[in-house]
């Protein structure tokens, strides 16, 4: 059964990627995309990805905006913070939501580093 992952980012580098990755590992991991938050939203109202990796700064709705969106209609999945910002009020924001695994800044980390961690909420979810 495949497992998908929703990456929520106006940033399509991360989604190519992602998508690459899971191609050169030839795993059965659909790689799906938004880049807005009202798209993210309207994606999740169709269908709930096994793991959602969600930008904090996107167009027509932040990330804030999709956490408080998973919380009010009670979606249970876990959540990656993958941002630019290190930025302690987020941070300490974030920690609210209970589905907020992890909050991960793309300049501290290696993408192949990123990728193994999302990884392991699949075999979680």
């Amino acid at each position: 059964m495949s497992k998908t992952i929703l990456i929520a980012d106006d940033d399509s580098t991360i989604v190519k990627l992602f998508s690459l990755d899971a191609e050169s590992r030839d795993t059965d991991v659909m790689i799906r995309s938004s880049g807005t938050g009202e798209e993210t939203i309207a994606m999740l109202t169709r269908q709930k990805p096994d793991v959602l990796v969600l930008d904090i700064r996107m167009p027509r709705g932040d990330g804030f905006t999709v956490l408080e969106y998973l919380q009010e209609h009670k979606i249970d999945l876990p959540v990656i913070i993958l941002t630019n910002y290190n930025n302690d009020e987020y941070t300490k924001k974030v920690k609210n939501y209970g589905q907020v695994k992890e909050y991960m800044i793309k300049h501290e980390m290696r993408i192949d580093r990123i990728i193994d961690r999302v990884g392991s909420y699949l075999t979680a979810a």
